[in-house]
């Protein structure tokens, strides 16, 4: 077959400079909506990025139950090994069997056990809150804030939760 003519090729190129800037815009436009867009900075604060693939090996202090903070000086802790969870409602410590669907983000505590020291006051009150707030199933998702906290959303309140340095399950 013969190569096409010169005159051919350039009629089948783009002429005008408004035909090759359009070209160009939505070009721009497709790689932009393919990489996402948008900037986590233009989320709200507590917009979720998605949901952890695991929560083994990590370590977590709550910030608030309910929109209620934790007590300063006795922030309650939860850390997860593969298969446990383990941890302080800010004066007994709990712990027990948990299974996490990383597909789905849900998280399901089985029988949580713990010890039974009299909390009197905000630190027992608070405590109650977040045991409670254990109960059922959770939702668990990561804020778009940057802060890399968690929120655990179940039938008895939203449990907002930062990472720690607290090592509770040597994981």
């Amino acid at each position: 077959m013969a190569e096409p003519r010169h005159e051919d090729r350039r009629q089948a190129s783009v002429r005008t400079p408004v035909a090759r800037t359009a070209i160009a815009v939505a070009l721009i436009a497709l790689l932009v909506a393919a990489c996402g867009g948008s900037s986590a900075s233009s989320r709200p604060p507590d917009a979720v990025a998605g949901w952890p693939a695991t929560l083994a090996g990590t370590n977590w202090g709550v910030v608030s139950v309910g929109g209620q903070p934790s007590v300063p000086a006795s922030t309650p802790f939860i850390g997860f090994t593969t298969d446990r969870a383990q941890g302080t409602g800010g004066c007994n410590q709990f712990g027990g069997s948990y299974t996490y669907d990383p597909t789905t983000g849900t998280l399901r505590f089985g029988d949580l056990m713990m010890t039974l020291m009299g909390c009197i006051g905000p630190q027992g009150d608070f405590e109650g809150v977040f045991v409670g707030a254990l109960q059922g199933p959770q939702h668990v998702t990561q804020t778009a804030d940057g802060s890399g906290n968690l929120v655990f959303e179940g039938p008895k309140g939203r449990i907002i939760l930062a990472p720690a340095a607290r090592d509770l399950v040597g994981g």
